[in-house]
């Protein structure tokens, strides 16, 4: 027993404080904002609730690529948070405007004012969120010909068909790639080939996919060449891109006229007229009608 008690030596005050089992060292070891702010954060969060559900606010976050490490649940409670600080902040605002500088009407500033700021801060981030998706996804669109082509030029090296999704996945770096790399992950755990592309289509609810997976799924399943099928597809795929950039280009000179009526065209109009409008008011001023 004296041996035993002499291996023992006294606890110190940290390890006293820190005696409480793992989760107590998390709370303590941690810094300030992980001790304080954050426990009381996740109970916020995980109290927040929406009426289109997690479920769907989780999918247009994974469409987004997951901005900013941002969950279902962090996103549900920044809608909420921004629809009650902006108000206030708006209140706040108008407060300090009325006292500094001129008196701002009641209906505008008790009423218009806050009503607006919450209108924003509830629909800001969802209109927010549907700029990343369309952004994202127009980015993926334009970048699926060149994947194709690689992924036909690899099975055409000799490579298996999983095996070029993941060689392309792997050195194409972008959104498609990482979802590539995502659909590659699904099959490691247990998913098939042709399941993973159907989730992959279906998550991205992009149309030149959606007919790229499902040509690839048909040619395995009627044992169809892969590699004359990859080739047809990044054909098609190669000729959609270039009559949408012909599309674009043809809607240009109807873009050009708005910014052209709105700010180039009042300019020459002063230009021009500004020196013979001056002339005639001088030339009038000595009339007898002035």
């Amino acid at each position: 027993m004296a041996s035993r008690g002499a291996g023992l030596r006294p606890r110190s005050a940290r390890d006293r404080l820190l005696g409480g089992g793992p989760e107590q060292k998390r709370k303590l070891e941690g810094n300030f904002i992980q001790r304080a702010v954050r426990p009381h954060y996740e109970s916020l969060v995980s109290h927040s609730r929406s009426s289109e559900g997690e479920e769907g606010v989780r999918m247009r976050l994974l469409r987004a690529g997951f901005p900013f490490g941002m969950g279902a649940k962090d996103f549900i409670f920044l809608k909420k948070a921004l629809a009650v600080g902006l108000p206030i902040l708006a209140i706040c605002l108008q407060g300090l405007v009325s006292v500094a500088l001129f008196k701002v009407p009641f209906v505008l500033g008790w009423i218009i004012l806050p009503i607006g700021a919450l209108f924003v801060g509830y629909i800001g981030p969802d209109f927010w969120l549907v700029r990343l998706v369309g952004g994202r996804r127009h980015q993926m669109a334009r970048t699926l010909p060149d994947v194709i082509d690689l992924i036909s030029v690899s099975v055409e090296a000799g490579l298996g068909l999983v095996a070029a999704f993941q060689e392309v996945a792997s050195r194409f770096h972008g959104p498609l790639g990482d979802e590539l790399m995502r659909a590659i992950a699904e099959m490691r755990v247990g998913k098939t080939f042709a399941q993973a592309l159907r989730d992959l289509s279906a998550r991205l609810q992009i149309e030149d996919l959606t007919q790229f997976t499902a040509s690839i799924i048909q040619a395995e399943l009627l044992g169809i060449s892969v590699g004359q099928a990859l080739k047809t597809q990044a054909g098609i795929m190669r000729e959609k891109r270039k009559q949408r950039a012909e599309e674009a280009a043809q809607k240009a000179p109807v873009k050009m006229m708005i910014p052209l009526i709105l700010l180039i065209l009042p300019t020459l109009f002063i230009v021009i007229m500004g020196p013979a409008a001056l002339m005639a008011m001088k030339a009038l001023q000595d009339t007898p009608l002035f």
